[in-house]
Formats: structure tokens, C-alpha cells, sequence
């Protein structure tokens, strides 16, 4: 359940009721693409500074459909509904970047189907703890990247 909650569930809602306007993100970069045919996109318009080195960036994944029967295989596992998965399209995440530390945590999250229907959302995390940054993980590192070593 963790993982999958780290996975899924854990970031994007808490912004988007603050800031509701952050869902209609239209600045997307392309960054990287998995193992499984996904693809990791950032959206530049959303970097910005929380802290003096802690930064905020929206993260979308666009889902393969490889990674779609993974996950609705591991939801079905784990007894999560599945209903509207089969048409699930992208994960959109907020993320905040401890640039100085090189640590992260997901604030937010939202699934979202091919016609922009909303499966889930969670906003509601409760100071998750902050993980390393670590240069294997693609997704991560790439963001990370993008936050705190932004080129021109």
C-alpha cells in the first residue's frame, strides 16, 4: 500500500484546491520517457520558490499502456477499485524540491482518464517524508534537474 500510495495517490489534490489554476498547465516539457513507453514531462511555468532552496514543479506522466495493466494488475492485487483505469491517461503530481539537500516529497496528486475525468485525486498527504534525490531514478532526477539547475 505505501508504495502504491507513493506512487499514485500521494501528491497532486492539495494544490489544485489551493490553486486550481495550476491543473490547466499548459507549459509542458518533455524530459525523459520509462522503461515501459510513459512519458515524464515537467511544466516550466510551474517552478517556483517555496524557500529560499526549496522549490514546487507539477509532474505529468503520460501512461503507457504497458504501465496501465501494471498498475490496474497491482490495484486489483492490493483491492483498490479499478473502474475508469482502463482509460487512465496521465498522472499529474505536485512536487516540492530541497535543492540544498537534495531531497523530495509529493505534495499532491491526480489520475486522469483519455477525457479529462478525474479517478482520483488525494490533496490530503500528511507530511510525507522527504526521500533522496538519487541520479537512477529518471523521473525524480530529471525534476530535480529541472527545479534546481534549470538551463536557460
Amino acid at each position: 500500500m505505501t508504495s502504491f500510495k507513493r506512487l499514485i495517490f500521494l501528491p497532486l489534490f492539495f494544490l489544485l484546491i489551493i490553486h486550481p489554476e495550476a491543473a490547466n498547465c499548459e507549459n509542458w516539457l518533455k524530459y525523459g520517457v520509462t522503461r515501459d513507453g510513459s512519458v515524464l514531462s515537467y511544466d516550466k511555468d510551474s517552478i517556483a520558490d517555496r524557500t529560499r532552496h526549496i522549490k514546487q514543479i507539477w509532474f505529468k506522466r503520460e501512461v503507457s499502456d504497458q504501465s496501465r495493466e501494471i498498475l490496474i494488475k497491482r490495484m486489483k492485487a492490493q483491492g483498490f477499485p479499478t473502474e475508469g483505469y482502463d482509460k487512465l491517461s496521465h498522472h499529474i503530481v505536485l512536487f516540492v524540491i530541497n535543492c540544498k539537500e537534495k531531497k523530495y516529497k509529493a505534495l499532491s496528486t491526480a489520475d486522469i482518464d483519455k477525457n479529462g475525468k478525474e479517478l482520483f485525486r488525494n490533496n490530503s498527504i500528511e507530511q510525507p517524508n522527504w526521500e533522496d534525490v538519487l541520479s537512477e531514478n529518471i523521473m525524480i532526477y530529471g525534476l530535480y534537474e529541472a527545479a534546481c539547475n534549470p538551463s536557460p
